[in-house]
Order: structure tokens, then sequence, then C-alpha cells
């Protein structure tokens, strides 16, 4: 009885631990999202600052892509532009034929702010998906200070 509990024991801690994000140990998040079917986070390493953009769905990783000392500074594109009372940032990247858009916005309600994120997905021009995040998700003061930056598009 006792090593079931302790094996129940690992497997939530190891369940929840897995749920805060998919960054790896020597890594910090720049933006986490976690939405009905998918967890999907941009990772910062933190020997090198290579980025790495990680999805999994049940637990299962479904998409990894990551910055090489070729590629870094081509892959993830950083942007944003202000609204009143609120604001926008995207960083966008392209793996096999399909743009991704991690994104975060602010707009003026009339109680306050409103505030969503989420993943949209594009393929040859046309949003194909566009899973919201459930969770508070935001894009980290870290994209505004060392990504490669590009003019902003509307992506809505």
């Amino acid at each position: 009885m006792k090593r079931i509990i302790i094996i129940i024991f690992f497997f939530v801690i190891s369940t929840a631990c897995q749920a805060t994000n998919q960054c790896r140990e020597n890594e910090s998040e720049v933006f986490n999202c976690i939405t009905k079917y998918t967890h999907a986070s941009l990772c910062e390493s933190k020997i090198d600052e290579m980025l790495t953009y990680r999805a999994a769905a049940k637990g299962k990783l479904q998409l990894q892509i990551s910055e090489t000392k070729k590629n870094k500074g081509k892959l993830f594109f950083f942007s944003s532009t202000p609204y009143a009372g609120g604001g926008e940032a995207h960083i966008r990247f392209v793996n096999a034929g399909y743009t991704y858009y991690l994104y975060d916005r602010a707009v003026k309600g009339e109680g306050g702010p409103i505030f969503s994120s989420g993943v949209a997905i594009y393929r040859d021009g046309e949003k194909i998906s566009n899973p919201t995040c459930e969770n508070d998700a935001s894009i980290h003061q870290s994209a505004y200070e060392n990504m490669t930056r590009e003019p902003y598009l509307d992506i809505q």
C-alpha cells in the first residue's frame, strides 16, 4: 500500500511540474500558453540565450523548433504596437509552411483592460487556427529586450 501511495505521489508531482510550462531546467519562460488541447511554451536558454518553442498535447511533444548558432536571430521575430489603454505583442516564427504568432493583447474595456493571448496559426496567409490561452499568458520582458524586431502586422 505504501509503495502505491509513493508512486501516485511522484506521478502527481511530475504531472504538476509538467503543467507549469514546457521549458527545461536550464531555460527560462518567454511565453507559456495552456489551451484546451495543447500546452505551448517559448523558452530561452540560460546558457546561450537560444530560443526553443515546444508544443505538447496530452503530455506528448508535438512540435519543437529551436534556434541554432547558424539561425540565431533569424527564426523568431518580435513586434508590438500600443493601443489606447493597452497594446499588443507578437512573436512570429515559420515552420513547415505554417506561420505561428504567439500573442498577447490588452484592450480598453468599460470595466478596465481586457486581456487575451494565444497562438494564431496561418497557412498561405489564411488563419487556420487560433487557440486562446486559458492561463494568464503574456510575453515576458526578455522578448522586448533581446529578440529580433520586425514591423507589427495586425493578425486579427
